[in-house]
């Protein structure tokens, strides 16, 4: 009957470990499949957010600066745009709430070395770089005497 008892009783920690063991197992993949879903659930709320862009303008030599920002889906196809004007002793920097489709930014800019009634001293053209837009981000374009203007589109 002893023997009966402490095999019986061996039996039943072996069972009581193997249930340990498996708790754990199950407990730390319940922990790992919290995280995903939270690192998910983060990555779908930020998706949800609107990209949003900041154009600035440093310092330029100039009376004032238009800008017309394109806002482009994936293809490059104009969705929306927004116009910015600055005058040199005025706003610096104005922000904008993109397309939920948009996915790039496309500048154009003009500006006028002299008076803004004369016309020999304007200068306008594409900036040269397309900005890309991330949803649940802010990107911040500044725009100064370094910028590169051309007459292609980026």
């Amino acid at each position: 009957m002893k023997r009966v008892a402490t095999k019986i009783t061996l039996m039943f920690c072996v069972i009581a470990m193997t249930i340990g063991t498996t708790s754990c197992e199950t407990q730390a993949e319940k922990e790992a499949k919290a995280e995903a879903a939270r690192v998910e659930a983060e990555k779908v709320a930020k998706e949800s957010q609107p990209a949003k862009y900041t154009i600035t303008i440093g310092k330029i030599a100039t009376t004032y600066l238009d800008v017309i920002a394109y806002e482009c889906d994936d293809s490059g196809d104009r969705i929306h745009e927004s116009e910015c004007h600055f005058k040199w002793d005025g706003n610096k920097s104005q922000t904008f709430t993109a397309q939920p489709e948009a996915k790039k930014l496309k500048l154009y800019a003009s500006y006028n070395n002299g008076s803004p009634t004369m016309t020999f001293g304007m200068v306008e053209g594409w900036v040269q770089v397309a900005y890309p837009l991330k949803h649940g981000e802010t990107t911040v374009i500044n725009l100064d005497g370094n910028t590169s203007v051309g007459r292609n589109m980026p």
